[in-house]
């Protein structure tokens, strides 16, 4: 008996997503910007003025934002697992980092 082989005939993933990328290079900025401020904060002694507060307020939108995209891009199974975990790592991370600053700014002050 002649037996057809079934080949598995899935399509070839795609080798990276520029959306995830575009994510983790916000997300990337986004920590740049963290740093920047942190460090203007530590040299004039905690006296910034409320500027800083609402540069870091629209990095850590940047961040969310980001983190949102990245994972809309990591739920879709047409590209290769390493953009996705990028583009849902990098901007996790940033997120995180925002959010434990604020959350010790509440505690702390």
């Amino acid at each position: 008996m002649n037996r057809r082989k079934r080949r598995n005939t899935s399509e070839p993933k795609k080798p990276f997503s520029t959306k995830a990328y575009v994510a983790a290079g916000v997300a990337a900025g986004s920590l740049i910007v963290c740093l920047c401020t942190l460090l203007w904060s530590v040299s004039v002694a905690g006296n910034t003025s409320p500027m800083a507060g609402g540069i870091g307020m629209l990095a850590f939108f940047a961040a969310v934002g980001s983190f949102i995209s990245g994972a809309g891009v990591f739920r879709n199974q047409t590209y290769n697992k390493k953009s996705r975990y990028l583009g849902l790592f990098v901007p996790g991370a940033a997120f995180l980092v925002w959010l434990c600053i604020y959350v010790a700014g509440l505690v702390i002050g």
